[in-house]
């Protein structure tokens, strides 16, 4: 076995190669416009803590204010936040992926030991998984939340040990599942359990030793997702928190063919023009795969049920990974479950599909390496050529892989910032979304948003205000400002009668005042005052915040107490009632916002369509009518509004089909499951009219006719019209020309 130092040193000079390049402009800031808002978020959550001394709670430079904590795209809430702290937000990003990759490395080898493979074919094969092609582009996009993905082998050792009755396996698994939501796991962690679930069960069946304590191993099984749930509360009390405020679902139909996942898996194509295709987007490597698959032959001689079960999982990942592009459709099922009803880019299973591939692959490398042994001479030459030069080939493609990460990284955009002016008084600006780390040097947030779920922003956000903090009636009193950070505003107000404070940031329920009442001011932070000479301080103290941290650290607690024997294990059942309670408790706190379209008009309301159509279905949906497009916008985006009634229950699977047909030229398909990209039509309001817009940049000047209907696209049926004047299952809606 190789000694863990030996190991470690091994793994992070291979993590270190792939990000060579990244380790080279690590001071640069990237400018990739998703870079930009995800850099200002582990920034201000850094600064916070190194500057001023507080917890990284709220965010006053994104959107005109936001709850940090809640935001389910920061990856701050992670022991990674300590090298920001010490390194900067921005300088620390290399440091961060290359450290993910080989705490990867290092857990995929204890996976791969763990179901019998050597030691050495173990290192080799974990590096496979851990330098996929995805992780670079991530980085090249500057979603670094993407390598929680490394945690996964973590999760899946630790549970291989609480099979085998180890209370360490599941404090391991629920640190790393911990590890994962708190570093930006919004589908890391559902996807992760979609993966686990068949190799935990592969192991169950094909161990009967593991069957036979399988009352106790459930028990801890059991005691992982409780203690998971509970060291995870400080970050998802808050982005539930968030998630029910905001109320968008972000779907779709997404799939490919099995030809584009396997140009995703085999062919790299560099960067070009600051886009990546989809070619190489999860790159392995024809190398690597070829090796693997070779390999993975061998692996049937050692385990043949354990191999099967294992081509079977990978069978399952690449199913998935289709998406809607396969009929049957196993994502769109998944999707069917509640909390995987926001999933989208079903390709990412394909992290799962070499992980499983490069387990077959060291199965097979220990079965050849077995052979060396064999009392038989031409077992034991065959053994030492196949081990040698299956070896030697799965080398040369982990050194592709390490070539086509630093190819990716090195062809990012990348600006040097200037120097940060730490005099410089806070103000809001009216900003660029796409732009946001540069206006961090001058101490300005941007109120142009540029987030994937859509902020509560006050429309009284103003970018040239002279003062952040005034009053509503500026004859009453002054207002200036004595101290500033973001949790925290310290106000010296002066007022001749009772007045209404504002600050020029989002309202949230978590300010509080000690003068006076925090209020919502058409969504700006307000602050009712009475008359007199007052030292105001706005202090931002969310419930679920505080809830989270308490539960988070009463499961720490319970960890420790249980781990040693010295506390039952039936207390842990204090960890799920308290995040029940904290949940609701939280849900009362911070109230619903009203469901709007991407363009900001109301879902819900009192609509009149200009085209009546009253079509109905075979389903309790009706089709009210429809507004169709005259011209493009300034983006080139043809809109369209269908308004729509759900009068009774619908399967979650029914989705909403859209022909634009030209006079000339091939069908447009503006399918969707979301209507508003809020609702699906499953969980819609009944009874009342769901204004739907939707767009595409597709059209070119010409005549179009517009058809609509209902499908299932799991299986591709539509569903039947039963009003008249329908035809082929689908509603003819009307006819445009755009110019």
């Amino acid at each position: 076995m190789l000694s863990l130092p030996w190991r470690l040193a091994v793994m992070s000079c291979v993590a270190f190669a792939a990000h060579w390049y990244a380790f080279q402009y690590a001071g640069f800031t990237n400018d990739f416009r998703d870079a930009q808002f995800h850099q200002v978020y582990e920034h201000v959550a850094a600064s916070s803590i190194s500057k001023y001394g507080q917890l990284p709670l709220w965010d006053p430079y994104s959107c005109g204010g936001m709850y940090a904590l809640g935001n389910p795209q920061i990856r701050f809430a992670s022991p990674t936040l300590l090298l920001s702290v010490l390194f900067g937000g921005i300088r620390a990003q290399a440091l961060t992926a290359c450290l993910m990759t080989t705490i990867g490395m290092e857990g995929t080898y204890r996976w791969f030991r763990q179901c019998g493979c050597s030691a050495s074919s173990s290192v080799l094969a974990a590096l496979v998984p851990s330098l996929v092609g995805h992780y670079g582009v991530a980085y090249f996009f500057g979603w670094i939340n993407f390598y929680g993905f490394h945690l996964v082998p973590w999760i899946l050792w630790g549970a291989g040990c609480a099979l085998r009755g180890k209370i360490s396996g599941v404090m391991v698994a629920a640190i790393a599942t911990a590890w994962m939501i708190g570093f930006g796991g919004t589908y890391a962690p559902l996807m992760t359990i979609v993966f686990a679930a068949p190799v935990m069960l592969g192991q169950l069946y094909f161990r009967p030793a593991l069957r036979q304590e399988l009352r106790e191993t459930s028990k801890l099984l059991a005691l992982l997702g409780v203690f998971a749930l509970g060291l995870s509360a400080v970050r998802t009390l808050p982005v539930l928190d968030v998630m029910r405020a905001s109320g968008r679902v972000m779907a779709g139909l997404p799939g490919s063919p099995l030809p584009i996942l396997g140009g995703m898996l085999l062919m790299h194509a560099p960067p070009s023009g600051g886009a990546i295709s989809s070619a190489g987007l999860f790159f392995v490597g024809p190398i690597a795969i070829v090796s693997l698959g070779a390999l993975g032959i061998f692996s049937l001689k050692r385990n043949p049920r354990f191999a099967i079960a294992t081509l079977v999982t990978i069978l399952l990942m690449v199913w998935l990974a289709a998406g809607y592009n396969v009929r049957p459709s196993l994502f769109s099922w998944l999707r069917a479950l509640p909390i995987y009803s926001t999933l989208r880019y079903p390709e990412r299973y394909l992290f799962f599909a070499t992980s499983a591939l490069a387990l077959l692959g060291a199965q097979g490398l220990t079965e050849v390496q077995s052979w060396r042994h064999s009392e038989k001479p031409l077992m034991r030459r065959a053994g030492w050529a196949l081990s040698i030069s299956l070896t030697v080939s799965l080398i040369a493609g982990v050194a592709h892989q390490v070539v086509s990460l630093q190819v990716t990284t090195r062809e990012l955009a990348r600006t040097v910032l200037p120097e940060f002016n730490r005099d410089s008084e806070f103000r809001q600006a009216r900003g660029n979304r796409w732009m946001g780390a540069h206006y961090l040097p001058i101490n300005r947030g941007s109120i142009s948003c540029g987030e994937a779920y859509p902020v509560p922003m006050s429309t009284d956000l103003r970018g040239d205000l002279p003062n952040e903090e005034y009053l509503e009636n500026p004859d009453l009193g002054t207002v200036r400002r004595s101290a500033w950070t973001p949790n925290r505003i310290n106000l010296d107000v002066t007022v001749s009668d009772a007045a209404s404070l504002k600050v020029n940031q989002n309202w949230h329920p978590g300010w509080r005042s000690n003068v006076g009442e925090v209020v919502n001011r058409n969504g700006l932070i307000g602050v009712r005052l009475p008359a007199g000479h007052h030292q105001v301080t706005l202090r931002f103290v969310p419930w679920s915040a505080i809830a989270g941290f308490a539960i988070s650290l009463l499961t720490v607690l319970l960890m420790i107490g249980i781990g040693r024997g010295r506390v039952h294990r039936l207390f842990a059942l204090v960890i799920p009632i308290a995040m029940a309670l904290s949940a609701v408790r939280a849900s009362a706190w911070m109230p619903k916002s009203e469901p709007v379209n991407p363009d900001g008009t109301p879902i819900v309301g009192e609509h009149h369509p200009k085209i009546a159509l009253n079509a109905t279905f075979e389903l309790p949906v009706e089709l009210v009518g429809a507004d169709l497009p005259k011209s493009r916008d300034v983006d080139n985006v043809t809109t369209f509004d269908l308004y729509w009634k759900v009068t009774g229950q619908v399967a979650r699977s029914t989705a909403i089909f859209v022909h634009v047909v030209p006079k000339r030229g091939n069908l447009v398909t503006l399918d969707r499951e979301v209507i508003g990209g809020t609702f699906f039509l499953s969980d819609a309001p009944r009874g009342v009219v769901l204004r739907d817009v939707f767009g595409s940049g597709a059209l070119e000047p010409g005549r179009y006719e517009v058809y609509a209907g209902l499908w299932d696209p799991s299986s591709g049926k539509r569903f039947a019209v039963t009003s008249k004047g329908a035809s082929d299952n689908r509603v003819r809606i009307g006819e445009f020309e755009l110019e």
